[in-house]
């Protein structure tokens, strides 16, 4: 088994990027009994908007040229698009504050954040240019197979996260007036900024000038790739509203107390996203993109890896049902009954998802990103009719998002299919 990991690039690349990954999430998993019984329901429900807010944010705030870098026909200009990127961050981030500021009492009262609590939301704007530049250093690693450079990035945010909420955490039970959900997303401060500063020291160690900036070059490269910020932007930025946002229309609907809860689930549900899919899916998007380089077929690339993630998938989603209930009140203790019943009814829509996702990359090498604008659009207008839902119970608002879930990504899955197979036949011709 080693000999043949040893003689598959694919496999020893991705094996790099899961242990890295998978080391890095032990720090949170590690932590998470300690913070989830220091650190109320309703305080994570804070940390929760927080993090959605971000993460959505960050889905526009480079426009997606980080996807282009992987598939830049040459290095000069995947160096291009890496300035090229952080620069339109920082701008985005700056556009952000000052919206903030514009609209400060308009937020606030949506997400019904108090004066005291919405200091901490001030952090939005550096997490989120912190974290969107590190977007495009990571894939800049990708591109020139620095897998080992990636994986342990991973470890020194997730590590300087959790230093920094435990720290918190330990000043809040020693009753230290520092802001009972602060800690949470002051530690998530901590570990964005530290990953985007070891990014910058590791493009610099691997030869990139950041002090020469022809912008000029930038320009001609981000107008070379200007398909990603016209059909990649918007539809990626609704994605991950879509992929987030059910955290607001259950803070909307149903208040912090069962958004702390739906957090959790959250966390447990995508932790094998976070350790596996996620980190195959870049050595695949990697691997297939060489191959349409070379006008080779990637059917056999794409069933070898419907194959892999489906094994591991389904007969995890099923014992992760079975176990569900022990293993919360084990190591999370006895507050999280409501987090135990939304894992359960959500966990098979996750397993789906934890297939197609990886697979759905073949759409951006191919570069087929009108179909993928296409599903996205789709997808959001159904989330969107999640607000209509109210009035109905806990359980049948879960139920009706797990249906949506699963008939969408089956849905993205046929298309990522569909273009793969024309993409074989063509060379065919």
């Amino acid at each position: 088994m080693l000999k043949k990991i040893k003689k598959s690039e694919f496999l020893s690349n991705s094996l790099i990027l899961i242990t890295g990954t998978f080391i890095a999430q032990l720090i949170p998993i590690i932590l998470q009994p300690f913070l989830r019984r220091i650190f109320s329901p309703s305080d994570f429900g804070y940390f929760a908007i927080f993090t959605t807010i971000v993460g959505v944010l960050i889905s526009l705030s480079n426009f997606k040229y980080e996807n282009a870098i992987v598939i830049a026909k040459d290095d000069e200009t995947a160096n291009d698009l890496l300035k090229g990127g952080i620069i339109i961050s920082f701008f985005f981030s700056l556009l952000v504050l000052i919206l903030m500021i514009l609209f400060e009492s308009t937020w606030t009262a949506f997400f019904e954040i108090s004066d005291f609590s919405k200091k901490i939301f001030w952090f939005i704007p550096i997490s989120v240019f912190a974290l969107s530049s590190y977007q495009c250093m990571n894939f800049w690693f990708i591109r020139f197979k620095k897998f080992k450079t990636s994986s342990a990035n991973k470890l020194i945010r997730r590590s300087s996260e959790g230093i920094g909420q435990l720290f918190f955490g330990f000043l809040k039970k020693n009753k230290v007036q520092t802001g009972s959900y602060n800690g949470l997303i002051i530690g998530a401060v901590i570990g964005a900024i530290s990953n985007f500063i070891f990014g910058l020291w590791q493009c610099k160690k691997f030869g990139l000038r950041w002090t020469y900036f022809n912008l000029k070059n930038i320009k001609n490269a981000l107008i070379k790739y200007k398909d990603f910020p016209v059909f990649n932007a918007l539809p990626s930025f609704l994605n991950t509203f879509s992929l987030m946002f059910p955290v607001i229309i259950v803070s909307y609907l149903y208040g912090k107390e069962i958004t702390g809860q739906f957090d959790l689930s959250r966390v447990v549900l995508a932790l094998p996203l976070a350790l596996i899919s996620i980190s195959v899916s870049q050595v695949y998007l990697q691997r297939i993109s060489e191959q349409i380089k070379n006008k080779q077929k990637i059917f056999n690339e794409y069933k070898k890896m419907l194959f892999l993630l489906s094994s591991l998938s389904i007969p995890g989603a099923i014992i992760g049902y079975l176990i569900c209930e022990p293993i919360f009140t084990l190591f999370f203790g006895e507050n999280w009954d409501t987090a135990i019943k939304i894992t359960q009814i959500l966990i098979f829509s996750y397993a789906i998802k934890f297939i197609v996702s990886p697979l759905s990359v073949s759409i951006i090498a191919l570069e087929k990103l009108k179909w993928r604008a296409l599903w996205q659009m789709t997808y959001f207008s159904l989330i969107i009719s999640l607000f209509f839902l109210k009035g109905k119970s806990i359980e049948e608002f879960f139920i009706i998002y797990a249906i949506i879930e699963v008939g969408i990504y089956l849905l993205y899955f046929a298309i990522t299919t569909k273009l793969i197979l024309s993409h074989d036949n063509n060379l065919r011709k």
